[in-house]
Parts: C-alpha cells; sequence; structure tokens
C-alpha cells in the first residue's frame, strides 16, 4: 500500500495504490492491484507554442479516476508466461486531436478502457547458441463513456483494438545474431464518430549483427501505412554500422 501526493497551484492531491501478489507454488504467481489516476497535463499540453500544426491548452483539467488490474505470472524455464487485465474509469483524460485543422489536446468528460495483455517467451540455449523468442499480445477496448455525449461508446480515436509483436532471435556466442520481428496493429478510427479509419498494417523487420558490425532492414516487406492520418510513413529502410559497447 502506498500513497503519493501531487502539488500544484495550492491544491494538494493524494494518489492512493493498493498492490499484492501471491506465489501459488514454484514458478506461478498471481497479483493484483488498484489505484487512483490522477494526472496533472503535461507542459507540453498546456504551453505547445501555436503553429501551423498544433497547439497546446491552457484550459486543460486533470486526468482523474480509478484503475484496478488483476494477473498471473508462469516461469518453467525455458518459458515465460504472463497474463493481465485491467479497467479504468477516467474522468477528464486527455487527447490530441485535430481541431479545425490543427493538433490540440482536449478533455474527453468520461473515459472507460479495457485492456488484456499476454506475452509468451521461449529463451534456451543447445550448445554454443541462444534462442530467444518472444509473442505479445494487447487488446485495448477504449470508448467514450460520457452518456451526455454524442459520442457515447464510441471508440477513442487513434487506439487501436488489439496489436500482435513477435521477434525470433538466434544467437551464436558473442559472435553472430539474427533476429525477425514482426508487429501488426488494428485499425485504428481517426474520428470520434467512428466514421472514418486507419487501415490495419503489419511490419517486418530483420536485424543481423556480426561482431561489432549490424546491417538492419526496417519494414522488409515495404508495407504502406499510416500511424496518422495523412501522414504516410517510411517504406523500406536500410541501415548498417558499428555497434561497440563499453
Amino acid at each position: 500500500f502506498s500513497v503519493d501526493s501531487v502539488y500544484r497551484r495550492n491544491e494538494i492531491n493524494f494518489i492512493p495504490s493498493f498492490g499484492s501478489s501471491f506465489n501459488i507454488f514454484e514458478g506461478v504467481k498471481i497479483f493484483g492491484s488498484i489505484s487512483r489516476g490522477f494526472l496533472y497535463p503535461s507542459f507540453n499540453d498546456l504551453y505547445w507554442p501555436e503553429d501551423v500544426f498544433a497547439k497546446g491548452n491552457e484550459n486543460l483539467k486533470p486526468e482523474d479516476g480509478l484503475r484496478w488490474q488483476v494477473g498471473s505470472a508462469l516461469l518453467i524455464i525455458p518459458f515465460y508466461l504472463n497474463l493481465s487485465y485491467s479497467e479504468s474509469y477516467i474522468e477528464n483524460q486527455i487527447l490530441w486531436k485535430p481541431v479545425l485543422g490543427k493538433w490540440q489536446p482536449e478533455n474527453i468528460g468520461k473515459v472507460f478502457s479495457r485492456v488484456f495483455n499476454f506475452t509468451i517467451r521461449i529463451e534456451d540455449n543447445f550448445f554454443d547458441f541462444k534462442l530467444l523468442s518472444d509473442i505479445s499480445f494487447s487488446y485495448n477496448y477504449s470508448i467514450n463513456n460520457d452518456p451526455t455525449s454524442i459520442y457515447y461508446e464510441k471508440r477513442i480515436i487513434y487506439v487501436p483494438l488489439y496489436k500482435w509483436n513477435i521477434d525470433f532471435g538466434l544467437s551464436y556466442k558473442d559472435i553472430f545474431l539474427t533476429k525477425l520481428s514482426y508487429r501488426h496493429v488494428s485499425e485504428r478510427f481517426t474520428t470520434e464518430a467512428n466514421t472514418v479509419w486507419l487501415k490495419p498494417y503489419g511490419i517486418l523487420d530483420l536485424n543481423l549483427l556480426f561482431y561489432f558490425f549490424y546491417f538492419t532492414i526496417e519494414n522488409l516487406l515495404d508495407a504502406q501505412y499510416e500511424e496518422l492520418s495523412g501522414y504516410p510513413q517510411p517504406g523500406r529502410i536500410f541501415k548498417i554500422g558499428i555497434s561497440v559497447k563499453f
């Protein structure tokens, strides 16, 4: 159990949280937590200097709400598994969105989020080789939860419903490393009415390391995609260089 305090402008806010974990037996653990979700606007949220693309908003209110989480973790070498489920109920959530052609932060009256995360990792050695495989999945259902809003129960813009990340790597001593990484992002709505959205996309990256020389191909399949509407991301990118660690 802990209580943090945040002081600003003659106002003090206490942020209590409680968390606990329990080992069912060796290698298996369950955990849970509950906390107040309080967050002041950042300096950029408030005072971003106005330009042709964006501006801050000095009238923002702090976010406030409740978050809770439960989950379990399993470790049986060479496997590691983690599952978690959480919900949050936030008032005045701060969200950057296009307003009259410029990105600007605004408060959303109420937001409800339901999040499920899953990770499985395999790490094993055989002879002088090391194998690492990592798969993670995230489901995020975030909606406008204000019954007085015309966008009630509409999904929050630019929040993907789900994401996949898959990594596979093989190394030999400290001499050679090869790694493939794939990530998939589902559609993201770009309007609060949920009438326009960005298409899902998948990106494959390749990384090779030989001693201290590295070679990387980002977006190996040259996928065409956008993170923000109207801003296409780069296609295939090649990188080569030297990496030295001290």
